[in-house]
Formats: structure tokens, C-alpha cells, sequence
């Protein structure tokens, strides 16, 4: 039974049920439940969405790219980078804490920005594959470099098992390319000041080559 049938047939019992002083209003609250639960039918999909406490990436398959079903489409995102990325990320045990905690902060992060975007994206009832690539790609930014776990503070050797995780053709990428000029950009004016910005900076040079 749904949740939907569970308060019908809750609201049908009210009539048979012995008189009270608090009879009217048991059924306005519930009254109040059913409607609730008619005006908001994104609300349980959105939880359905929402990642996990400890750091997975399950829900690209079980539930973004269920919702937007873009296999075989060009800009398809959630199991081509999304879910492929974020298993390379946890698969490698390399990191330092900082390192893990940048790791598990922006995973979660993309995570909710996506599941977010992606409500917003099926309130008409279709799924544009090529605006949530979009998406996520300017998200990865705001993720990566987000305050308090920024990809910017972390040590050359975090930053070294960064660039194994990252494939050759994803560095070609054009919508690729401009999220790394982009996080190259904000970390040379935000990364510490003790060799890291220049570090920072011959990196964003070496992007801006043609």
C-alpha cells in the first residue's frame, strides 16, 4: 500500500470511528496530510535522491541516472564521468586526511548541487542530458574550491593523486578544460601563499597554451 492509500484509508475510518471532542480536528490535521501529500510529489523523489552520510556513489546509478535515463546520448554524464569519477576518487587510498576530506566533501557536495538541479530540470517532466553535463561541470568548480575544503589548501601530494585519478581524454575536453582554467584561476588568488599559488599559477599557464 502507498503512502497516498495508507491516509485515504486512514481519512475513510474517520466516519466509524466514536465521537470526541477531538473528532473535527484529528480530521482537518489529517485532511491537511492528504493534501500535503497530493501539492508536493517531488518531495519523497527528492529524498530518494539524497546521498548518503558516508561517502558513496551509488546514487548516480540508482537514482540520477534512472530519473534522467540519458544512455547513448552524447552529453550523457551520471555513468559515463559522474559515477566513473567518483568510484576512481574512493577506489584510490592514497590521500592524505586533508586529501580524504576534500575527497568526501566534494563528492557529497556534487551530489546534492546535482540532485538539486536535477528536481529543478524535471519539473516539465523531461530530463535535458546535455544542460545537466552542463551543470555538473560548473558545479565541479564551486565544489572543488568551496570554503573550508578547498582543492587549493591541499599538499602537492594530494594534488599529484588528483592528476592519476584524471583520464588523458577528459583533459581534452572542452567543457573539461574550462572547469580546470577555472579552479587554476581562483586557486592562484586563494590557495596559501607559501609556493602553492605559484604552483597554482604556472598550472593555469600551462592550460592557457593553444
Amino acid at each position: 500500500m502507498t503512502r497516498w492509500e495508507n491516509v485515504t484509508a486512514c481519512l475513510s475510518t474517520i466516519g466509524d470511528r466514536p465521537a470526541s471532542p477531538t473528532g473535527p480536528w484529528l480530521t482537518a490535521v489529517l485532511a491537511l496530510v492528504a493534501i500535503l501529500f497530493l501539492a508536493a510529489p517531488g518531495a519523497a523523489a527528492q529524498s530518494a535522491c539524497a546521498p548518503t552520510p558516508d561517502p558513496s556513489c551509488a546514487i548516480y546509478e540508482t537514482c540520477f541516472a534512472q530519473r534522467c535515463p540519458c544512455e547513448g546520448h552524447p552529453d550523457e554524464y551520471f555513468r559515463s564521468y559522474g559515477s566513473r569519477y567518483c568510484s576512481r576518487f574512493l577506489e584510490n587510498a592514497g590521500f592524505t586526511a586533508a586529501g580524504r576530506a576534500w575527497r568526501d566533501g566534494t563528492l557529497r557536495c556534487l551530489q546534492e548541487r546535482i540532485a538539486l538541479e536535477l528536481e529543478e530540470d524535471l519539473s516539465d517532466g523531461n530530463c535535458d542530458c546535455a544542460g545537466m553535463r552542463r551543470f555538473a561541470f560548473q558545479t565541479h568548480v564551486a565544489c572543488y574550491t568551496q570554503p573550508g575544503g578547498s582543492i587549493c589548501a591541499l599538499p602537492p601530494g594530494d594534488l599529484s593523486r588528483i592528476g592519476q585519478v584524471i583520464e588523458a581524454p577528459e583533459m581534452l575536453d572542452p567543457l573539461g578544460q574550462a572547469q580546470m582554467l577555472e579552479v587554476a584561476r581562483i586557486c592562484t588568488l586563494t590557495a596559501p601563499d607559501d609556493g602553492r599559488r605559484a604552483v597554482w599559477r604556472g598550472f593555469r599557464s600551462m592550460l592557457s597554451l593553444p
